[in-house]
Order: structure tokens, then sequence, then C-alpha cells
């Protein structure tokens, strides 16, 4: 569905097809924009490891020799592989490995006392929100190259009427509850509809649990027969 589809059907579900509008354009649009994100944070919708420049060099992050710690573009909900590849080493590509400090604290206990070294084998993934930090230290500058799950490039405007959400198809209409939950909680005295917003709001989760759910079964099966791995 186009953004404009899905807000033609907001609006018919909601009552709001006559102007002057209760609900602009422009809020509907936001609405539609944060249930996406919504959706992509729970689920691995967008995965990418192409967007390498600016402005979207998500998946590349230029290291530099004795730093270890490093952000994450804002839209990145978490990394998925990892390679390093050091400037001056003649082999390239060394796989990381990634997961967390707790992890990591159970199989390699000495982990925060290793010198610097390259290529680093670890990724540390829950030192702080939105960081990565590399162990150990990268003793030698290179470049790391991820695939990540990922929130929307950009964020869709009221000149986007034409375009679809970037997350598949299949997702589309079940984004409408999402919106409808958040348009009856504008507080306005023509607006504000706590109790359909709360029935909304359940639909619009019940959705997003079902697709988890399915998400794992499928990804589980795979992961017998080695297609794939489950990141949660």
């Amino acid at each position: 569905m186009k953004t404009g589809q899905i807000i033609n059907r907001v609006r018919s579900l909601i009552d709001d097809n006559v102007e002057p509008y209760r609900w602009t354009d422009e809020d509907l649009v936001e609405y539609l924009n944060d249930s996406i994100e919504e959706i992509c944070i729970e689920l691995p919708l967008l995965t990418d490891s192409t967007n390498v420049t600016s402005p979207n060099a998500i998946c590349s992050i230029p290291i530099v020799a004795s730093t270890s710690k490093y952000s994450l573009d804002a839209r990145v909900v978490k990394v998925l592989d990892a390679y390093f590849d050091a400037t001056d080493l003649s082999s390239t590509n060394y796989k990381m490995i990634i997961g967390s400090s707790y992890v990591l604290d159970e199989y390699e206990s000495n982990w925060k006392a290793y010198s610097s070294a390259s290529p680093p084998r670890y990724i540390i993934d829950d030192i702080d929100y939105g960081c990565i930090k590399l162990v150990p230290t990268p003793s030698k500058a290179g470049t790391l190259s991820m695939r990540v799950w990922r929130l929307p490039l950009t964020r869709l405007n009221i000149t986007s009427f034409d375009n679809e959400p970037e997350i598949n198809q299949r997702f589309h209409r079940h984004l409408i509850d999402g919106v409808i939950s958040k348009a009856y909680l504008k507080m306005d005295s023509e607006t504000y509809h706590p109790k359909k917003a709360m029935e909304h709001e359940q639909r619009w989760l019940n959705n997003i649990s079902k697709f988890k759910k399915s998400y794992i079964l499928e990804h589980s099966r795979d992961e017998v027969i080695g297609l794939s791995e489950v990141y949660f």
C-alpha cells in the first residue's frame, strides 16, 4: 500500500474524510512513522549490509587504533554480523563474535584485562545503549563492516503519499491499528477517545506478538538445517 492509501484508510475508519480535518495529514503521517518504527524495533523487518557511504553509512564504522568504543547510527537496532578489516594487515575480513558482557564474563572472564591487539575478536553490544565495544581494543586502524537490523532510513512526510513504507507490504494494513491508536490520543475534545485508543492499541500489539511468534518459529526451524540464526 502507498502511504496515501494507508492514510485514506485511516481517515475512513475514524470518520475524518471531510475538511477541515480533525487530524491533519502531518498528524497521521507522524503516527504512521511511529508505528513503523515500533514494529521494526520488535521484528527484524529491515536488515542491511549495503549502506556504507554518507548520509546513510550505517553499515560501516572507521576503526581508530587504541579506541574500543563506537557509537552506532540511531537507526541501528542490532548488529547481526560484523567483519574487521585492518588497514595494514595482509589478511582481511576477520569475522567478529557478537554478544553481551554477561556471556563474555562466563566464557572469557579476564576479557577486561586484554591488551590491545588486531584483529579484535569480540563485539560487546550491551555496554552503553547505542554503542558497541571491540575486545580486545584494536591496535591497528581499519574498518568494521556490519550487517544490521535497522529502522527505516528516512521517515515519511506529507510529500511521500505516492511512496510505499520501506517495510514489506504484508505488514502495511496492520499499521492502521497502530496509527488509529495514536490518533485517538490526540488531546482535543473531538479527537480524544482513550477507550477506542486502547482497543486499537491492543489489536496492534496482538498483531506484533503474532508476527514475532511466527518469525521465531520459522527461523528456529531454519536454524536446524543451518540456514539462519535467531536474534532474540
